[in-house]
């Protein structure tokens, strides 16, 4: 989560927590700079604009999703949300029971932080005593207690889309246990994102919520960008086969940009909750696109079940 928070995009309950943990809430929110016909490069755009949001068309084989995970979204890397809109392709009245999304969630249910972020497993023994909803990145501005918060703050507000009024104890989008109803919930939205989709194109527009929102990782020459709003859409438009979407990328934030040389300023770092090896495994396997072993394990078991299936 960013420094500066778009106002209208909160509850006040998550408005509150943010300004708690000294985030800065703008009344206002600066519209992007579009540079999709300058450059589709995150960083050659940092130096084109003055702390401005851009909107830039990234290639999809440089995006990273679903929270910590890391996956990437290109088709063919079994990503749980592109490999169920792929399904929902095949029946659009595929729900929730017979859809790949299930197998993921039954497979892929963490019971520590260390399970949600790629941490060498000889070295992890501090992040198996914090709870999965927790789990930080070395660079996150917040402990875990208020990152907790913020994603229970987030489910109820995702859920409240689908005019489904549950919270998290139904569970959380990226990993399981969930309800067979919160289940249901995101069939429901990637259902009515690739029939709106395929309708009438993508219309992102210049509100708050109205792009997909990402963030840079940046290792020398090399970069990826890690969406962290938008991330059905992004999803859909991976199955539908777009080879670039476009993202606004937050270079007006503070953390917009994390570079790996910093690695020694992360604040998880300074305060020691992580490692240095510990803090960089994190950032080189978001990089790279590599989920932890076990949501990689039960993202391919889904889609092998999901290929020798009939939809």
């Amino acid at each position: 989560m960013n420094q500066s928070i778009f106002k209208r995009v909160f509850d006040p309950p998550l408005r509150r927590l943010l300004q708690h943990a000294g985030y800065s809430v703008r009344r206002h929110p600066q519209r992007p700079v579009d540079l999709r016909s300058v450059t589709d490069n995150p960083v050659a755009a940092k130096y084109l604009v003055n702390c401005s949001p851009v909107l830039l068309n990234i290639p999809i084989n440089r995006c990273r999703g679903f929270e910590t995970l890391n996956f990437q979204l290109a088709p063919n890397m079994n990503h749980p949300f592109v490999l169920t809109a792929c399904a929902l392709m095949k029946n659009i009245k595929l729900n929730y029971s017979e859809s790949p999304l299930r197998i993921y969630y039954e497979l892929f249910q963490p019971k520590n932080a260390s399970e949600v972020l790629s941490i060498p497993k000889k070295n992890c023994k501090n992040f198996q005593k914090i709870k999965p909803l927790e789990a930080v990145e070395p660079w996150d501005r917040v402990d875990s207690l208020i990152r907790k918060n913020i994603r229970i703050e987030f489910i109820k507000k995702e859920n409240k889309k689908m005019q489904k009024s549950i919270d998290a104890n139904h569970g959380i989008q990226f990993w399981g246990s969930v309800s067979n109803e919160k289940g249901e919930v995101e069939i429901a939205r990637l259902r009515a994102l690739l029939l709106s989709i395929k309708k009438n194109g993508y219309q992102r527009h210049e509100k708050p919520d109205g792009d997909i929102v990402g963030s840079i990782i940046v290792s020398g020459s090399r970069w990826a960008v890690r969406t962290y709003n938008g991330q059905h859409r992004a999803a859909v438009l991976a199955a539908l086969g777009y080879d670039r979407i476009p993202i606004r990328i937050m270079l007006n934030e503070t953390i917009g940009m994390v570079h790996r040389e910093d690695f020694q300023q992360w604040p998880h770092v300074r305060d020691q909750l992580y490692t240095p090896e510990q803090a960089l495994s994190v950032f080189d396997n978001m990089l790279e696109g590599n989920p932890p072993d076990g949501a990689k394990e039960a993202a391919n078991r889904a889609a092998k079940w999901y290929h020798n299936k009939k939809l």
